[in-house]
Formats: structure tokens, sequence, C-alpha cells
């Protein structure tokens, strides 16, 4: 099964703009999507590493809302995005938001049930006087010793049946977070290539301009270097044999731009003909 073929269905609402929470998956996010999905709900903290603006944040929060769907479910997430003012406290108060008491020492979520804590930018999280961060110390305490201090009274808590997803910039300052990501399974994500880049924006344009008109009409060819891409910035060479015996080689750069000139023309042919309603939903705004 090639990850194209898993893809699922793109049908917002049409003529509607593009909401902010809007995702659109190519081959390469959703092969990401089961790779962060595979671990962390085996128990295993996941660290999401990228450029920014490569759609980390977008990413695991589609991924979180696709596990913890559903009225009743056995599992939930909380979302906590650092900024300069986000410390350990900050974090450990919306955790214990969330725990009840089991007994002795030992506490778990409320209703029992499986907790995902998304921290995003990890990396803009308050830095101390000491240049250290206080949220990277009470991560790798739970992680290490699966449990927390009290930050106000100094006792002791096991809590279980949490499981970390974490977003990093990359950068240099990566060095200093050796304790703690030791811990997790990295991942590293890059920028979308051209052809995830045509893909996305088709979707999006021929649903805001054309709607269900020519939604099932309008064919995106993603290459088939998606559904196998790894983390490189390098071209790969496909090698085809001839029934002559000769031997042709073809770059994905070519596949690519064919592809691009294969949606972009199509799309444009559509769009032409919807010259009159996009006038008009111009004139309403």
């Amino acid at each position: 099964v090639l990850w194209s073929d898993t893809i699922p269905a793109f049908n917002p609402l049409a003529h509607q703009g593009i909401p902010n929470n809007i995702f659109v998956h190519t081959p390469y996010t959703m092969a990401l999507s089961h790779l962060v999905s595979l671990m962390s709900e085996n128990d295993h903290p996941v660290l999401l590493i990228g450029e920014r603006g490569v759609g980390k944040s977008s990413l695991i929060s589609d991924r979180l809302k696709a596990t913890c769907g559903g009225d009743i479910s056995d599992v939930f997430y909380i979302t906590i995005n650092c900024n300069a003012e986000t410390d350990g406290l900050t974090v450990y108060d919306k955790i214990e938001e969330q725990l009840q008491w089991k007994h002795s020492s030992y506490y778990t979520t409320k209703g029992n049930r499986k907790m995902f804590c998304f921290v995003d930018d990890l990396n803009l999280a308050k830095i101390d006087r000491s240049n250290g961060q206080s949220l990277v110390e009470l991560l790798r305490q739970h992680i290490d010793s699966n449990g927390l201090y009290s930050p106000f009274n100094s006792t002791w808590q096991h809590i279980d049946n949490i499981t970390y997803v974490v977003t990093i910039n990359s950068n240099k300052s990566l060095s200093k977070l050796n304790r703690l990501i030791k811990h997790f399974h990295i991942i590293e994500m890059d920028m979308p290539n051209q052809s995830d880049l045509v893909s996305i924006y088709s979707k999006l344009v021929n649903r805001h301009f054309i709607g269900d008109f020519g939604e099932s009409q309008l064919i995106i060819k993603d290459s088939n270097e998606n559904s196998q891409r790894i983390s490189t910035g390098k071209s790969s060479t496909i090698t085809t044999t001839a029934t002559d015996k000769s031997t042709t080689t073809v770059t994905t750069d070519r596949s690519t731009t064919s592809s691009t000139t294969t949606t972009t023309i199509g799309l444009k042919d559509k769009l032409n003909n919807q010259t009159s309603r996009r006038f008009e939903y111009i004139r309403l705004i």
C-alpha cells in the first residue's frame, strides 16, 4: 500500500475561504503521522524536530485529534503552547488539573484514561537565571522517574498514564537538551518539496473556488518519490531499462515539473470556467 493511497478525503466547506486549523495531508506527512501514532500510542515519548514553519504543530494536532476523536474515548490530550513565560510550574498546574489520587503517593489521570501531553515549541520555554529551563527539567524528571515532586509541599507523586509528544525547532541549542532528548524517539520533519506544495495549494484553491463542481475532476499527481521520501534535500535518480537493453536515466525533478504543469493547467482551465462565480464572490467580499 502506498502512502498516497492512505490520504484522507479533503472536503471542508466549499467557497468559505481557508480555515485556520485546516491540514492538507501529503504522502510524506501521512508517513510521519503514522510514525508518531505508532510510537505515542505505545507509550513512547516522541520528539518532532524541524525548521520553523514546516508544519510540526499542525501535524501533531491533526494526529492527536484523530486519535482522541469521539465523545466517548479512553484517550485525551492537552496542549501546552510554550512561550517566554512558560515554566515548569505552569505546566505542572495544567497536568495536576487532569490528575486524581489513586492510593498512597500514586496518581493517575481522571477516569484512568490515557493522556497525551502535547508540548509545542519547547525551545521557547522560559529561561531562568542559571540559563536553564525548568520545564525541561520537569519533563526529564517525570520520564526518568515516573513521577514528580510537588513544587508546593515537596511530596513525591508517582504519575502514570501520561505520554509526552514534543515539538522543537532545529537549532544549535539542542546540545543543551541531551539529558532530555535521550528519552525520546526523535523524528525529523523536512520542508515540503515542490510536488507537496503543488498538491497542497491545488486542493485548497480548488476547494475554495470550484468546490464540489470540480472536486471529482481535478486530478493531482503526486511524485512517486513522496511514498519513499526520507530526510534529504537531494533529488534521487530513477533508472529504467528499455526493450532494446538500453538504459535511460530520468531525474525526479523532471517528473515533478511535469506534475506541476499538468496540475496547474488543469486547475487554470477549471478556474476560467468559473470566472463569473469568482467575480460574484469578490463582489460580496
